[in-house]
């Protein structure tokens, strides 16, 4: 008898695994993308950034703009020539050991592009674009900008869908999306 009911149990709970919705765990909200653009940037903006805008940060800083790039428009096109031909300079090359580091953290982010870009194909796919676009304007979001970071396997999925949505995405966003897919 027990082992009947243990094989009624399991059999029930395959079932309703089966059964699952997977988008059930998926959410359309300020907060879900705003989740979505940290994760792409989090090592873009850090780890990932490289040595030139920093060093234009710091020149800037030490010429007196306290902000440093985000004073970058209110200086002239001299000042700029200038201050990026210094940063150009003040650049090194990476040492085997920072190579293998950038390597590793890109395989991270490679992953992390993945995972966003099938996140955003499922939003499309369960709330649709018009949903999207809405808590995008919402938000003061563009999430569909994640698509300009899939990686290669699945540029073909991404192509479909906005080839699919191509009216509701807009002109100015396909083509920033085509540059990506077609190779930049």
């Amino acid at each position: 008898m027990k082992n009947k009911i243990l094989a009624l149990a399991l059999t029930l709970s395959f079932l309703s695994c089966k059964n699952e919705n997977p988008n059930v765990y998926l959410k359309l909200d300020c907060e879900s993308i705003k989740e979505l653009m940290d994760r792409d940037q989090e090592l873009r903006k850090t780890k990932l950034q490289g040595q030139f805008f920093p060093l234009v940060d710091s020149i800037m800083k030490s010429k007196g703009f306290a902000d440093g790039l985000d004073e970058l428009s209110e200086i002239d096109s001299e000042m700029k020539s200038e201050i990026w031909a210094e940063a150009k300079s003040l650049k090194r090359s990476y040492t085997e050991r920072e190579k293998q580091v950038l390597d590793s953290l890109w395989a991270i982010q490679n992953e992390i592009d993945s995972l966003n870009t099938l996140h955003v194909i499922n939003q499309i796919e369960a709330f649709g674009i018009d949903s999207l676009n809405a808590i995008d304007r919402k938000c003061d979001e563009n999430s569909l900008v994640i698509f300009v970071h899939c990686p290669d396997g699945l540029k073909e999925k991404v192509s479909e869908v906005v080839e699919n949505n191509r009216d509701a995405i807009g002109e100015n966003r396909y083509n920033h999306i085509s540059w990506h897919l077609k190779g930049r």
